[in-house]
């Protein structure tokens, strides 16, 4: 089957050089090369410059950052910026021209490293470090572990948007019940014992597993494991995973072994009920353990119950005895898009000096539900109220972000969608499937790993 592509590739290659005549080319404006400086010079505009964001968040998260670009409207004379939702935002980016895209883009998980991995002329996007060294800007009051998604070779990409963490709410009423500590509990050996333990003890739905790959991922982070070289994507676009060898063999081994033993002795919730039903199971005090992002807490503690109490912890370990090399970042970004206009491409970046001040880190966290991207942003009077009164975790998320190295994260994946469907696939038949062995899933994620991977480059016209 990858011969038969590669030849069709090599077709299609040839047939578009003849329809070319022969190789001559005609320039899209869409390839028009971009200005070699993106810093404005001369007179500003007389009208405001109009500078236009996408974003596909909702509700008060939407909100808020609509109230910063007022605010940011009203303290200046020069630029105007309007908030628009917008969904399939890196689907509409890639058939953008310069004429057409906004000057500010939202990203979430690995649509980003997809911008990152973008060169040359075909970069949507204006690294902001450009911006950084013309104005002296300093960045070392961004929570500390956020530079490894969006720096590269130590340069600033974009601008964290959100921050969150993977990992596990703990229904701490029901662990205290049975006698067990839910800071004990950072690994996932550790957990397979609780989940024991309450099982045999009477509790009916001791965990529930939502159904992603980011749990894999931020378990071979906190074990310190590299699991796809180029330095888990940060180096260039991964050509292999290590799935199949040495430590991270074992370790994303342990991981299935562990989701086949919840399976198998009847601890893990029916994978037929979703993530909103689990939630709300959890807020009435049904479950023990959930799965799930910080950026979830908010959304779990309105439908949680009075009497029911509960914390979030990042992500553990997959062995007892590893300890945590750290955790990765996650969350949202924003990206300056290249729209050859360095009023439009400054004033952006203008804006986003502006939200990154502690007032709205603050407030832009307290509102979605992320832990705020700066250090300060998280010392303000508001939230530390909030700390106190409603989220007592977000310190505890922060803390751990805060303490982990640059460079520990988890793979950066322009093909992470695939990536997350193989991972589902083999977790349903696994989970469903009494003689399908933690070790043949193991062995079919990394096959199938290596076939993504091999179709991705294909489509680049590159034969790994």
């Amino acid at each position: 089957m990858k011969k038969l592509l590669t030849t069709l590739l090599v077709l299609l290659m040839v047939m578009g050089f003849c329809f070319a005549g022969g190789g001559s080319e005609t320039k899209s404006e869409a390839a028009a090369p971009a200005a070699d400086s993106h810093i404005p010079t001369g007179e500003a505009p007389k009208e405001k410059v109009h500078i236009v964001f996408w974003t596909n968040m909702s509700g008060d998260s939407q909100i808020c950052t609509a109230d910063a670009a007022a605010a940011f409207n009203a303290s200046q004379d020069t630029y105007e910026v309007e908030v628009i939702y917008t969904s399939n935002i890196l689907t509409k980016m890639l058939t953008s021209t310069v004429e057409d895209r906004p000057n500010l883009i939202h990203s979430s998980g690995n649509d980003s490293a997809s911008y990152i991995a973008m060169t040359g002329a075909d970069r949507l996007y204006v690294p902001v470090q450009e911006f950084i060294d013309h104005d002296k800007y300093d960045m070392s009051n961004i929570v500390h572990n956020l530079a490894t998604n969006y720096t590269r070779d130590g340069q600033w990409q974009c601008v964290p948007y959100g921050n969150t963490s993977t990992g596990y709410f703990y229904n701490t009423d029901i662990l205290s019940a049975h006698g067990i500590d839910v800071d004990s509990l950072k690994s996932y050996e550790a957990i397979l014992e609780a989940c024991r333990k309450l099982k045999a003890e009477g509790v009916e739905h001791p965990f529930f597993y939502r159904i992603h790959v980011d749990y894999l991922n931020y378990a071979l982070t906190a074990e310190g494991i590299e699991y796809f070289n180029n330095s888990n994507g940060k180096a260039g676009v991964p050509t292999a995973s290590y799935f199949g060898e040495g430590k991270c063999h074992e370790a994303t081994l342990a991981f299935f072994k562990f989701l086949k033993t919840l399976a198998e002795e009847d601890m893990l919730l029916d994978i037929e009920i979703g993530n909103t039903d689990a939630r709300n199971m959890f807020g009435q005090g049904d479950i023990a353990i959930m799965g799930g992002y910080s950026s979830g807490i908010d959304p779990t503690l309105k439908v949680t119950s009075e009497n029911v109490h509960f914390v979030f912890r990042p992500s553990p370990t997959v062995f007892a005895a590893t300890p945590s090399a750290g955790q990765s970042p996650g969350g949202a970004c924003i990206f300056v898009c290249d729209v050859d206009d360095p009023w439009k491409e400054y004033g952006s970046w203008e804006f986003l000096k502006f939200f990154m001040q502690d007032e709205w880190t603050s407030a832009f966290a307290m509102a979605s539900g992320y832990v705020p991207i700066t250090m300060t942003g998280a010392q303000t009077p508001e939230y530390q109220e909030y700390i106190k009164t409603k989220n007592p975790s977000a310190q505890v998320i922060l803390d751990a972000m805060d303490a982990t190295p640059i460079g520990v994260g988890y793979a950066l994946l322009p093909y992470s969608g695939d990536y997350n469907t193989i991972f589902k696939n083999i977790f349903k038949k696994m989970v469903t499937t009494a003689d399908y062995t933690a070790e043949q899933a193991v062995e079919d994620f990394t096959k199938e790993c290596k076939d993504m991977i091999e179709m991705y480059f294909l489509s680049k016209g590159i034969v790994l």
